[in-house]
């Protein structure tokens, strides 16, 4: 994953074996508009991947605004699109295993909130002992 980002050192793409050219998969995300740093090497960098053998490349520009840091910003749509890129690389295990633990999760955290009814309940409960309230 690259987020306005270029390949420094293109030699070393050059140098890479085959079978990971085959197998690793690539996404680069530009700001269209960043100044920090030009799109154009970013651009230059994902075509070079892919001239190379890197066939599993995606470049992708966003608009973002010249006044968000020169254009060297990132998005929420970038943000969405580098989360589910992580994720489709996840091992079915290790997204099975979080799952679990988010359904954990969810579910002591509702048992948490019934308990905080609870105490509110019996604080009513108790306010209410003490007489009526005088206005």
């Amino acid at each position: 994953v690259a987020c306005s980002g270029y390949l420094c050192d293109m030699e070393i793409v050059k140098k890479c074996k085959d079978a990971h050219k085959k197998t690793t998969p690539i996404v680069m995300y530009h700001g269209s508009q960043d100044m920090i740093v030009q799109t154009q090497y970013g651009r230059l960098s994902a075509m070079l991947l892919k001239t190379n053998g890197f066939n599993d490349t995606v470049w992708e520009e966003f608009d973002i605004p010249m006044s968000h840091n020169f254009g060297h910003n990132v998005n929420m749509k970038e943000l969405t699109k580098v989360t589910k890129f992580i994720a489709k690389q996840l091992p079915k295990e290790f997204k099975k295993t979080n799952k679990d633990k988010d359904k954990k999760k969810d579910k002591e955290s509702d048992e948490s909130k019934e308990n905080d009814n609870d105490k509110n309940d019996k604080a009513n409960d108790n306010n209410d002992e003490i007489g009526p309230s005088v206005d």
